[in-house]
């Protein structure tokens, strides 16, 4: 039946489909059409590819060199209109990667799509001065195919242009790194965090990241889930921000109440069984 709807009103139906999606699931009805026959889904496929962000998507994985096969439209389109990492089936990120525009997940911009920071360039190794002039001067010939991003108070690096150029020497990495306690930092760089400042870094950079780790991740979550009906200082605002961002990548069921009392019943409905002196400092 579905074959004899004349065609354009066979797309309206589709892009109907895709209309206010908010979780992972309002994706199937788009699924489950194209899995009726053959002949559906090449019609759906050729639909979903005709859009412009999912042709950007696609264009850059193109020229991405990843483990797997490149998805087809259909699948880079319900993980776009389900909030789903482009790689794998995790919630993505609130923000889109930063050279790519991608939608990753957290694990992905860290592995897939990693980055390096020119203040961790400068911590770890001891560029060349041909490097060096580069990166203050980013039209030099030698090395076009290297592309920076400003982030805060410095600039992020592809880390698969960087590697190359360390594997060749134009970088030596550091040696006798000053740990007072002896212990390797913890590099939030490495997790895909990079919303804090990176100024003035000096033998004990660890420690101060490993105090902003905190303050990261909730920095994002307040970007994503703040609520101008609360004081901002409200510690229920706080509350209310790391459960969402808590729901949102692991429930993709789950989707945002529209109303303040409908979000604090929620998050009063968990919270309850958290609300004693010893469970309260580990709660999720």
């Amino acid at each position: 039946m579905l074959t004899t709807i004349p065609t354009d009103v066979f797309l309206d139906i589709l892009n109907q489909l895709k209309q206010d999606c908010r979780n992972p699931h309002d994706a199937n009805p788009i699924l489950r059409l194209a899995s009726t026959s053959r002949h559906l889904r090449n019609v759906i496929n050729s639909w979903a590819g005709t859009a412009t962000d999912v042709k950007h998507d696609l264009e850059i994985l193109s020229t991405l060199v990843i483990d797997n096969p490149p998805p087809s439209a259909l699948s880079v389109l319900c993980r776009r209109i389900g909030g789903m990492c482009i790689f794998y089936s995790n919630r993505a990120r609130h923000s889109r990667e930063i050279f790519t525009d991608l939608q990753v997940c957290q694990a992905c911009a860290a592995r897939k799509l990693a980055k390096i920071s020119g203040v961790n360039l400068n911590r770890l190794y001891i560029p060349s001065m041909k490097v060096t002039d580069f990166l203050d001067k980013v039209d030099q010939p030698d090395f076009t195919t290297i592309e920076r991003r400003k982030n805060l108070d410095h600039c992020l690096y592809r880390w698969s242009d960087i590697k190359p150029l360390v594997e060749s020497g134009f970088f030596e990495k550091r040696s006798g790194l000053d740990y007072s306690d002896g212990q390797i930092p913890i590099n939030l760089e490495e997790f895909a965090e990079f919303g804090f400042p990176l100024l003035n870094i000096q033998a004990r950079l660890g420690l101060r990241v490993k105090n902003e780790a905190p303050g990261s991740v909730l920095r994002e979550s307040f970007k994503s889930w703040y609520d101008d009906t609360l004081d901002k200082e409200s510690p229920l605002q706080v509350e209310l921000a790391l459960f969402n961002e808590f729901l949102y990548r692991f429930d993709y069921s789950w989707e945002p109440k529209s109303t303040l009392q409908e979000r604090l019943a929620e998050y009063a409905d968990v919270a309850r069984h958290w609300a004693h002196r010893e469970l309260w400092p580990g709660r999720p």
